[in-house]
């Protein structure tokens, strides 16, 4: 009787052990499968320190003024006072799709 349940318990372990080995196993390989994208802008830090991007809205609608009326030294000021209005990188959004309208008739 006493070999039954060393027996049973070693055979409970042995089972239990490959489940997990098993799992473990998948999950590695489901994390080495996976491709992740990491995009070039995640924050308004990274908005304003960047060289890529054009921040596209309408001239004098609520995106502009989100911007141009934020706090003083706050993140989003400092994009407005760079981005807008020093290096003018806007686009309206007539001129879009006045742009875009060009493009799609060559």
């Amino acid at each position: 009787m006493q070999w039954f349940s060393l027996r049973s318990a070693t055979f409970a372990v042995l089972l239990m052990s490959l489940f997990l080995f098993t799992s473990y196993r998948s999950v590695i390989i489901a994390f080495l499968a996976a491709k992740t994208k990491t995009l070039p802008i995640n924050s308004y830090e990274d908005l304003l320190e960047s060289s890529l991007g054009v921040i596209i809205y309408g001239r004098d609608d609520a995106s502009e003024e989100f911007f141009k009326f934020s706090a003083d030294g706050s993140v989003l000021r400092d994009i407005y006072e760079k981005k807008i209005v020093t290096e003018r990188l806007y686009y309206n959004v007539s001129t879009l799709l006045v742009l875009t309208n060009m493009t799609s008739q060559l």
